[in-house]
């Protein structure tokens, strides 16, 4: 009898524990269900390049932004990015000056809370170390890199690896007179001595300066416009070993070719001896010159009648000129990363992805309902090639979708701001007549050689 009740003790006591086994399966399947269900269709999440499905529902991003019309953006439509995801972001946002120190500083320290991190493109060398490599997540969820310029992505990596997407981008074009090329009969210049040419007419004919171009000596930006005149040349800053190669026939001659309007043709106004990107600027919205090198967001700031003389009728843009029909402009980005010690990696590609689809990019150039959001930027072709965007932009973009076709960004390497400096200093030289373009580039290769020896780049 003893026996009969200890083996019913025994099922009975079996029973209850795996009922409590499948009990238990069940309250964790529960429990694991995503926090916010979505309303939008696995299509409609595929088609913001995001997982369905979400799998990454609960998950907390910690982002650090610069203010930007993009950021604007991005917080606008946060919710809707929750409502797919379930994912929740935080966005932290300190001015764009402060950015790489107090990234480097808690990411050095191990302090950092951050994981996605809107950086510099000529900081992605030196902060790779803190950057999740992006190739094979890229690769796994067919994110098609061809949406952007060439020159973009390779703004946003090193060493063959991707760190970020490029989210804040912008080409280099010539912004002219249109009125005074009107005036003139002038076209747009595809060659130097087009451009060259379009300069003497105007200051000869007008109580103003042909152009402004940028020779100061303190400013990194002084390098960009130059390298466009370097690449339309066939020269190069770097050979494939890391060599400098600008002190070369075609670099000299590139070199000669940038300084005519201040040296031979006085058709530059004398400022840009000392003027930066901000300062060549100036001096055409305030109509001292008629035509300058310049970023396309500098495009709002020539029309806005807060900051500029001009209207909107007045101001011209085309690409940059260049050599026998070789022109190459400069392109720059601000890439959206994970960072690399984020403990939500899956969660951040997802917001990075999102942030840097096709329809936030198209949002960037259509959603004018809050003036903070006006300074936001189209980075893709698709976009930049859109009938409605260029109606509402005067062709703004299908102009820069033409320049991006053909346009470089700087050698990526953590030392370039350091080789960029002595360079800078060489075109200063020259154009305040303090030394001949010669000398000026042969103590350039000379210093920049040094770095690059100091760095290790020569066995």
């Amino acid at each position: 009898m003893k026996k009969r009740i200890l083996a019913i003790a025994l099922v009975l006591i079996m029973t209850i524990s795996v009922g409590m086994v499948f009990a238990g399966g069940q309250q964790e399947k529960e429990t694991a269900a995503p926090a916010v269900q979505s309303k939008y269709s696995v299509e409609e999440i595929k088609s913001w390049d995001l997982t369905p499905g979400m799998p990454f529902s609960g998950a907390k991003v910690q982002a650090l932004l610069h203010p930007s019309g993009q950021n604007n953006l991005i917080k606008k439509y946060l919710t809707e990015f929750t409502e797919m995801t379930g994912i929740e972001v935080e966005i932290e946002t300190i001015p764009y000056g402060d950015l790489y120190q107090k990234f480097t500083i808690e990411a050095v320290s191990g302090t950092s809370d951050y994981d996605v991190f809107i950086s510099h493109y000529t900081w992605v060398p030196a902060l790779s170390n803190y950057l999740e490599p992006l190739n094979n997540r890229i690769e796994n969820d067919g994110i098609d890199l061809t949406r952007w310029s060439d020159a973009y992505i390779e703004s946003c990596s090193f060493d063959g690896e991707v760190y970020g997407l490029p989210l804040r981008t912008h080409p280099m074009m010539l912004f002219y007179r249109k009125d005074l090329y009107e005036k003139y009969d002038l076209q747009e210049p595809a060659t130097f001595e087009e451009f060259q040419h379009n300069a003497k007419v105007i200051t000869e004919n007008e109580d103003m300066y042909g152009t402004a171009l940028q020779y100061g000596k303190t400013a990194e930006q002084v390098v960009y416009p130059w390298l466009t005149y370097l690449w339309a040349n066939g020269a190069e800053m770097f050979d494939a070993d890391w060599r400098p190669a600008f002190n070369t026939p075609k670099g000299i001659e590139a070199t000669k070719d940038y300084m005519k309007p201040i040296l031979e043709d006085n058709s530059a106004a004398p400022g840009s001896v000392s003027y930066s990107e901000y300062d060549a600027n100036l001096s055409f919205t305030t109509g001292e010159a008629a035509m300058v090198y310049a970023f396309w967001w500098a495009y709002g700031n020539f029309q806005n009648p807060d900051s500029s003389e001009l209207t909107v009728d007045q101001i011209g843009f085309c690409n940059v000129p260049g050599v026998d029909g070789n022109q190459v402009s400069y392109a720059m980005s601000m890439p959206l990363s994970v960072t690399s010690f984020s403990d939500v990696k899956d969660a951040s590609w997802e917001f990075v992805k999102w942030a840097n689809s096709a329809k936030m990019d198209l949002r960037a150039v259509t959603d004018k309902s809050d003036p903070k959001m006006l300074t936001s930027v189209a980075a893709q072709f698709a976009t930049l090639r859109d009938p409605k965007v260029n109606e509402l932009n005067n062709g703004l973009h299908n102009v820069a979708a033409t320049i991006l076709e053909t346009a470089r960004t700087q050698p990526s390497f953590p030392e370039w701001v350091q080789a960029a400096e002595k360079v800078v200093l060489a075109l200063n030289n020259v154009a305040s007549g303090e030394s001949e373009v010669e000398e000026a580039l042969a103590k350039a290769e000379k210093e920049v050689t040094e770095i690059m020896v100091r760095a290790g780049y020569y066995k």
